[in-house]
């Protein structure tokens, strides 16, 4: 999590939280989906792993019974073994960096080996700098989850951010493990910790068809330590999301704007209009310093906020399919 960059860096009075009435229409659909599934879905409480655990194999995942999209369920080891990847066998990732580009190609491979059609998406920054975008084959991105992958200069970055980045990685495991996939892209950010250059960047290629095909950008920030879930954007979007915390049992805070002096790169999104949130763990002491270590990052919050994650997907999804008019639109980068 850095500092705000530019306009992205919007204060909470005035960043927009209203959308057009499709989407309006979509995100109540979705709200009335997870308040539904609610009623007939037990609780999760995933415990905490050893670091050192190795990832234990899943069964696969089904989709249609029950009305649920997923079944597979987040790893904590396998999440925490991208967080150890990222901050202990890469270390430090400075933007524009080397060790930031190796931690690219690392993202890029785990996303290639789901399946999913990947490319980085390069810019000019020092050393230059890049995004992974990864799309399903032949599909669109009606929601896109994200967070960035690299660090600032003085620590290993374990919780800032490879916790966000393993629990998006885990996410798209999961939504691929039956080989069906669903309109889901996922975009991994370079350059955040100096101003959201590559969250701008992404936002900035997309066509203004792209943009509005999106029904909502789910940002994870930090979220392997500290003592309380904060949730943070595009209105319709938190209460989506504050729903399934609740049917979860998760202690939770709901505000307008990160705390003074942060922005992370959902900000990105809102400013031009698109849907967006951040999932954020509270409190971590070791932000922004050399103790900023693996040993830190609980596997088992990975796992709980992916599972939110994963439900406000299904839950836009389930919503966008209800809808009469169905848009064909190709998506790419410029």
């Amino acid at each position: 999590m850095g500092a705000p960059g530019g306009a992205a860096g919007a204060t909470a009075a005035n960043r927009p939280r209203t959308a057009g009435p499709a989407r309006l229409s979509l995100l109540a659909a979705a709200l009335a989906f997870l308040i539904v599934f609610a009623a007939c879905k037990g609780g999760v409480n995933p415990a905490t792993p050893s670091p050192l655990s190795p990832p234990p194999s899943t069964p696969a995942a089904t989709h249609g019974s029950g009305g649920r999209l997923v079944k597979e369920r987040i790893d904590a080891d396998r999440a925490l073994s991208h967080v150890k990847a990222l901050s202990v066998e890469i270390g430090s990732r400075p933007s524009g960096s080397e060790a930031e580009a190796v931690a690219a190609d690392y993202i890029r491979d785990q996303l290639a080996g789901y399946g999913y059609q990947v490319m980085l998406q390069g810019f000019i920054l020092n050393g230059g700098s890049q995004n992974v975008v990864a799309r399903s084959p032949g599909g669109e991105c009606q929601v896109v989850a994200g967070g960035h992958y690299d660090s600032v200069a003085v620590g290993p970055g374990a919780n800032d951010n490879a916790s966000g980045t393993a629990t998006v990685l885990e996410m798209a495991r999961v939504l691929a493990a039956d080989g069906e996939f669903d309109d889901v892209c996922f975009v991994l950010f370079g350059a955040e910790e100096i101003g959201l250059i590559g969250s701008g960047e992404f936002v900035d290629s997309l066509s203004a068809d792209e943009k509005q095909q999106i029904e909502g950008m789910l940002n994870f920030d930090m979220v392997g330590a500290g003592s309380q879930w904060l949730l943070v954007g595009s209105e319709a979007l938190v209460d989506l999301a504050a729903q399934e915390a609740d049917s979860l049992g998760l202690a939770y805070q709901v505000a307008e704007a990160l705390p003074a002096g942060l922005g992370s790169d959902h900000d990105s999104f809102i400013k031009e209009g698109i849907p967006a949130m951040v999932f954020h763990r509270l409190g971590d002491p070791h932000y922004h310093t050399p103790e900023d270590r693996a040993e830190f990052v609980q596997g088992g919050l990975l796992a709980e906020i992916g599972e939110v994650g994963l439900a406000v997907i299904e839950a836009l999804l389930e919503a966008r399919q209800a809808l009469p008019v169905v848009v064909d639109r190709a998506w790419h980068l410029h």
